[in-house]
């Protein structure tokens, strides 16, 4: 008897060690001006509510009740544990926040599952029951003209494929894109089931959803769709620091606009206003306001002074100045023109023009023409002078101010010059 009671006791053990939370708090509640916390709905299980600890107190703040986001997670998995501070953070601005898959202290808690399609409508329809319960905490809480879909990865296919629903007003794909694959029951035959705003926010070329994300952007013609790009974090994005990062700051920027009748967020997204956000780069289009595309890349070809092909793209921003002042970014050793991109892409954010080339002879995949092993510091500093004088004959750019750039090798060739 005694050696069962004490098997008993470790299973017991066990069981309270592994078993899933039913509240959190994350980041001391997040940044924003209403305590957040993490809990496990009852009414709602294998799903994780981020909320205002105090959601009258959040409402009577507001001045209205407050939107819904429903958020879909990396792999289609069903654990929001590695997107929650960003979801906890957006939830302390006022947000009611419902994410698929059971709560987790650690991602080694349980074995991990793939979310149903079908689990972000289970979502929209609890909120919908709750707002009109007297019983619930959420009781005319939840505005329902404000529903948003949203997710990362394969969550944002999952996005997708929920997108027809008409009570959604807003959706965003958080390194994500459909592009020519099909996932989870999407693919881009989905895009023509939008029927409202659209953000997508991409983590650079790094990130393996950015080229189907690039070809998203280009096929959606019929509703309104921003393109935020960080240029450095790739497909992580930036979910891991404290308050979810900038990922984060953006999604509340693109709510604050959609939902909270917030219209300098607009700045952000039309107008390029991105000082909070010096990594990234922003268009637009298909809103009631001119087409947000703040800068125009051509391909465009130097001479070096052997007769050899220098290929080159420019980045000219979409300014009034007639005249643009304009860097010259030289890569490093064995690399291209692709190693400075991202300086290019945000400089030319804020009015800078740049032209970004590959060395002749400067590694295994340079466009321009030469040998490697013909190379040498000397005549990659023959390269730039090349370079130099012919983009001061172009007419948009200002000779007088021409600066120079360069990255490892490039640099040094850079300083010799």
């Amino acid at each position: 008897m005694k050696r069962f009671i004490t098997y008993f006791a470790l299973m017991s053990l066990c069981v309270t060690t592994f078993a899933a939370p039913s509240r959190k708090v994350i980041d001391n509640g997040g940044s924003g001006p209403y305590k957040a916390e993490a809990i496990s709905e009852p009414s709602l299980p294998g799903f994780v509510v981020y909320r205002p600890c105090d959601i009258t107190g959040a409402v009577k703040g507001e001045g209205a009740a407050l939107p819904l986001f429903v958020f879909a997670n990396g792999g289609c998995n069903d654990t929001s544990l590695p997107h929650e501070k960003m979801l906890n953070d957006l939830a302390s601005y006022g947000y009611i926040v419902v994410a698929l898959g059971e709560m987790q202290d650690s991602i080694n808690d349980r074995e991990l599952h793939k979310s149903p399609n079908g689990d972000m409508i289970r979502a929209i329809d609890w909120a919908e029951k709750q707002n009109g319960d007297k019983k619930s905490d959420y009781y005319k809480s939840v505005n329902l003209d404000a529903v948003a879909l949203g997710g990362q990865s394969c969550g944002g296919a999952q996005t997708l494929a929920n997108c027809g629903d008409k009570r959604v007003k807003s959706c965003v794909m958080l390194n994500s894109g459909m592009g020519n694959i099909s996932m989870s029951d999407a693919s881009k035959e989905s895009l023509k089931n939008l029927h409202c705003p659209i953000l997508y926010l991409i983590g650079g070329e790094g990130d393996m959803a950015y080229g189907n994300a690039v070809i998203d952007y280009e096929n959606i013609k019929h509703v309104p769709v921003a393109f935020a790009n960080h240029l450095r974090v790739g497909h992580g994005g930036t979910f891991h620091e404290q308050y979810g990062g900038s990922f984060s700051r953006m999604l509340r920027s693109w709510f604050a606009w959609q939902f909270k009748n917030k219209p300098k967020e607009l700045d952000v997204f039309l107008k390029n206003r991105i000082d909070d956000f010096p990594d990234y780069t922003m268009k637009a289009k298909n809103f009631d306001a001119p087409v947000n595309d703040p800068f125009t890349v051509r391909e465009m070809h130097c001479k070096s002074r052997d007769g050899k092909d220098i290929w080159g793209k420019i980045y000219i921003p979409n300014t009034d100045e007639a005249k643009k002042p304009l860097v010259v970014m030289a890569h490093g050793y064995n690399s291209s023109h692709g190693e400075p991109q991202a300086f290019a892409e945000s400089l030319a954010m804020h009015g800078v023009a740049s032209y970004i080339f590959d060395f002749c002879g400067g590694g295994n995949n340079s466009k321009s023409e030469g040998a490697t092993t013909d190379m040498t510091i000397f005549t990659e500093k023959d390269n730039v002078e090349d370079i130099t004088r012919t983009v001061k004959s172009w007419d948009f750019v200002d000779p007088e101010r021409i600066a120079l750039l360069g990255c490892s090798q490039g640099g040094l060739v850079a300083a010799l010059t």
